[in-house]
């Protein structure tokens, strides 16, 4: 093999070899970090509570919802989630309070198409730190009884979506080092190829 075709043969390596990274990377953004650290169904009953521990794989903003499925109106729904929930909420760290307080503040709403989510809480988490979800529900909600609520704690979706576009671009970089180490390995391939077939040939040659 020619200098010039181990060159390139090394530069096609090393492409592959970050075409593999670059995927690995955009793979483990996506599926191996879990963005929703605890899902616990609850009650929409006066004195219903629940505590509940859970970890992060990420350190970033996270926050506490209270979210509840799309059995009733719509508006009966958005409006009693919004303007009638009343809980009261800890999420503690050993001793230490990580964030406390109850939903008289209005922190806003989400909306997906089966589900809509009251948010209660934010706050910032650690891997590698044991936490404790604590929730009270102060008065009661039988309106939204069939609604199976769920109180959920998850990384802030900004965060979320920064994550996917950063694995989304890896992904794209893993494609682009992947096809120019297919353009480069191609030719010296097809030389190295053609020059044992005309080796072949010459060989087979009568005297």
């Amino acid at each position: 093999m020619r200098t010039t075709d181990k060159t390139i043969s090394i530069i096609a390596v090393i492409l592959f070899v970050g075409a593999g990274v670059a995927w690995q990377r955009s793979q483990h953004f996506l599926h191996l970090y879990r963005w929703i650290v605890l899902e616990q169904p609850i009650r929409l009953e006066d004195g219903f509570s629940i505590a509940h521990p859970f970890t992060v794989d990420v350190a970033a903003k996270y926050r506490v919802d209270v979210e509840c499925h799309k059995t009733v109106p719509f508006d009966t729904l958005d409006q009693t989630l919004s303007k009638k929930l009343a809980a009261e909420y800890a999420v503690t760290s050993g001793t230490d309070r990580v964030a406390i307080g109850d939903t008289s503040e209005e922190l806003g709403m989400s909306y997906s198409a089966e589900d809509i989510s009251r948010h209660v809480a934010t706050f910032d988490a650690t891997p590698g730190i044991p936490y404790n979800l604590a929730l009270r529900i102060t008065a009661g909600l039988p309106e939204l009884a069939s609604t199976r609520p769920t109180a959920k704690v998850s990384v802030d979706p900004i965060v979320f979506k920064n994550a996917f576009m950063s694995a989304s671009l890896l992904a794209y970089l893993a494609l682009g080092l992947a096809l120019v180490g297919l353009v480069c390995i191609v030719p010296v391939a097809w030389n190295l190829l053609f020059r044992r077939t005309n080796d072949n040939t010459r060989n087979a040659q009568p005297l």
